[in-house]
């Protein structure tokens, strides 16, 4: 175990969403949901309060005689593999002035690429009209200015026609469900589901998902300049 004082990252709150469910992190794309009905990896996490990892294994034990130092240490071990641990020894010495900093960048490893395209932390903490609103602007404002042009410009015109062509281009480019675009955090947030958020790397549902994205995107692209050309000389709408 690499961690010799370890503790749930400061940055990544955890919370129960039913007496046998709980979630850590509150982020779309950093999200993972437990299902834990002993309430043994809850009790794990409540023990990572800067014990050392004998400490930890001995505190969890006393509570489930049942598990195995290997058994704590694999709770450990996922907990690690999500990204959420740190170590609280990596906190000494430093000035109480930069600690949120270091806590901030102690997980920025994980979160960093999910913030830069989302914006949006902490989103799982929101309440759920909240969140359908930030994550439904995008698609608002595309139909927003369509809406916009048809109003201010003549319907013959071939530059309406081109404007809307791209702009029905960017709402259809959301809808790939296969890639994290918007109608894939609108079902993940329908379903209350961060999981669904999780891109499938192994296997051959993987493939199948990989390949129908792929299609997707190149029927869009071979599309769009064409309904865009035929657009630009008047013959559409």
């Amino acid at each position: 175990m690499k961690y010799k004082r370890p503790i749930i990252k400061k940055t990544q709150p955890v919370y129960r969403i039913t007496p046998s469910t709980f979630r850590i992190g509150a982020q779309l794309g950093t999200t993972a949901e437990f299902t834990d009905r002993k309430g043994e990896m809850w009790n794990l996490i409540k023990n990572l309060d800067g014990r050392t990892v004998d400490e930890v294994v001995s505190s969890v034990r006393m509570s489930f005689p049942g598990l195995s130092r290997d058994d704590v240490l694999d709770g450990l071990r996922v907990l690690d593999k999500y990204g959420f641990l740190d170590d609280v020894a990596s906190e000494v010495g430093v000035p109480s002035r930069y600690l949120p900093n270091v806590r901030y960048f102690s997980a920025s490893g994980n979160i960093l690429r999910s913030t830069f395209r989302t914006n949006l932390n902490h989103i799982w903490m929101w309440s759920s009209p909240a969140r359908f609103v930030a994550i439904c602007s995008g698609l608002v404002i595309d139909i927003s200015i369509a809406a916009l042009l048809i109003l201010i410009l003549p319907d013959s015109s071939p530059w309406l026609s081109s404007a809307l062509s791209t702009i029905i281009f960017r709402i259809f480019w959301e809808f790939n469900i296969t890639r994290k675009t918007d109608a894939r955090w609108i079902l993940c947030l329908a379903f209350d589901n961060p999981l669904l958020m999780i891109t499938l790397k192994k296997g051959k549902l993987a493939l199948v998902v990989h390949l129908l994205g792929i299609a997707y995107d190149v029927t869009l692209f071979l599309l769009w300049p064409l309904l865009f050309a035929l657009s630009s000389i008047g013959l559409l709408i």
